[in-house]
């Protein structure tokens, strides 16, 4: 274990610095969208284009990766984003703004590719489960610091644009000095979404919200908090405090979905994200103490529900379906992901900055809602022997296509060659 870090340690440097820079410029532009007046509906626009830009390349990223190996596709892909960082600094402009962050969206996207599939090569399956943990604990370490970088400088001001471009030209700077290998990239096999919902209408709509809700909290968690009155240093504790819950709750939900039923899991998860929510938007504002913990148990059920519904999602596929399924899930995903900053926008305009929370809310309840059906109208589901879940969170944060499973051919109440269905 230690020789395989050792030969990849440049890339888990590399995306450390990655993760510092999404986390930093995700907030950043939120909040400096707000101070420069934009209006809510705008901003909404604005973060959604990032989403849009990752379906972009989660569609064509790996093209461009055999086209041109993986280390030019990451110099190339994190010069990109260097320069859309410059780009909203120099030019303050909203659909300015909004083709920067498409732009951005599409090489976080390719960015990803690169690391997981360089992840996957170097990984065997004694192994592969923890140099993912280790990857997603350096992605989100990097994210949570992050936030805490929107304090060394005036967010209106040229600085920290210019500091996160400096850092993510940085982070190109191991992987282009490293030796090791890289590994071949083969097309990636497909279902459509209508078939995988066919197969597993839970898993994929819980998906398609509990990515919804992730994207409301990244792309807008700044606006609200803006609405709110807070300055700079306390709209980096907010952010830090969604991904700080996640960090400490993602192994210890992914356990409890690995022991028990996971439909009943993620029903139950989903409700108690969706109460954390509401108690955030009713109790946050007695004091900043308060909203702080509240939100970190609010981000701390939310963000990890993105790979328990994936888990879901694989658990009614054959093993040979389970990397198409995991592309498709990565497409709806995004899709929720696109549509949750626009909805945003209008609850915080007509409610206040309560409607922040009131959509996430919602959003997480109807999840819920949801399961508590599926598991009425069909209390017992037909599915695989149950698979390892990843350590994936919500919001983008990694492609999701890198796979920890060893996959059981045996299942349960099913005959030869039939594709199990979720009932």
């Amino acid at each position: 274990m230690r020789n395989k870090i050792a030969s990849i340690w440049p890339l888990f440097f590399g995306m450390l610095l990655i993760g510092l820079c999404v986390g930093a410029q995700g907030t950043l532009i939120g909040l400096r969208a707000a101070l420069e007046g934009f209006p809510n509906t705008l901003t909404g626009l604005i973060m959604s284009a990032y989403y849009l830009g990752f379906l972009l390349g989660a569609h064509r990223g790996q093209k461009v990766i055999r086209r041109v190996g993986h280390v030019r596709t990451f110099a190339a892909l994190t010069a990109l984003s260097s320069l859309c960082v410059l780009l909203h600094s120099i030019y303050v402009n909203p659909w300015a703004w909004a083709a920067t962050r498409f732009l951005t969206g599409f090489a976080m996207c390719g960015i990803y590719l690169v690391a997981e599939s360089w992840l996957n090569q170097a990984a065997d399956d004694s192994n592969r489960g923890k140099i993912l943990s280790l990857y997603m604990i350096t992605l989100l370490g990097g994210i949570l610091g992050g936030q805490f970088l929107l304090n060394l400088a005036d967010p209106q001001s040229f600085e920290l644009f210019s500091l996160i471009s400096i850092l993510m030209s940085a982070a190109a700077i191991p992987i282009l000095v490293t030796a090791t290998p890289t590994p071949a990239v083969t097309p990636a096999p497909t279902i459509s979404p209508l078939k995988l919902f066919q197969w597993a209408p839970f898993g994929l709509i819980g998906v398609f919200l509990i990515q919804m809700c992730a994207a409301m909290i990244f792309g807008m968690a700044p606006v609200y908090a803006n609405m709110k009155g807070f300055n700079t240093q306390d709209v980096a504790w907010i952010m830090a405090s969604f991904v700080a819950g996640a960090l400490l709750l993602q192994w210890p939900l992914g356990l409890l979905a690995d022991k028990f039923n996971r439909r009943t899991v993620a029903t139950a998860l989903t409700g108690i994200a969706g109460f954390f929510a509401i108690v955030s938007g009713l109790f946050g504002e007695q004091s900043f103490i308060i909203l702080l913990i509240c939100i970190g148990l609010f981000g701390g059920f939310t963000l990890p529900l993105y790979a328990v519904f994936c888990a879901l999602v694989n658990d009614f596929m054959r093993p040979e379906k389970i990397v198409a399924a995991s592309s498709t899930v990565l497409l709806v995903g995004g899709v929720g992901a696109s549509i949750g900053p626009v909805l945003t926008a209008p609850l915080l305009d007509q409610l206040g900055p309560k409607g922040f929370f009131w959509g996430c809310a919602a959003t997480l309840l109807l999840i819920c809602l949801y399961g508590l059906y599926r598991m009425a109208r069909f209390p017992y589901a037909a599915r695989q022997d149950m698979h390892e879940m990843s350590m994936l969170p919500g919001g983008n944060i990694g492609t999701g296509l890198l796979n920890t499973e060893k996959h059981d051919t045996a299942n349960i109440n099913q005959r030869d060659g039939e594709q199990p269905k979720e009932q």
